[in-house]
């Protein structure tokens, strides 16, 4: 993964999508929320909020918060 702060956490959730070889509606369903709410992030009209990204990390456990939150790690 990347470890610079050069992306914003929309951009590294879409880095996630495609390291996990999923779709943005595979990845909506594995992590429990509405494909219109990731659409909305990948498209950077809205910023993933804690219950999304609690989501990310709680069904992608080798995910590293840090990276996800930070860009860093």
């Amino acid at each position: 993964m990347l470890k610079t702060l050069e992306t914003s956490v929309n951009k590294r959730i879409e880095l996630l999508i495609s390291s996990l070889n999923l779709n943005p509606n595979s990845f909506s369903n594995k992590i429990g929320k509405p494909a219109q709410t990731t659409d909305k992030v990948l498209k950077g009209k809205n910023k993933p909020g804690y219950d999304y990204l609690f989501a990310v990390l709680s069904t992608f456990s080798d995910t590293s918060a840090k990276w996800l939150m930070t860009g860093i790690g």
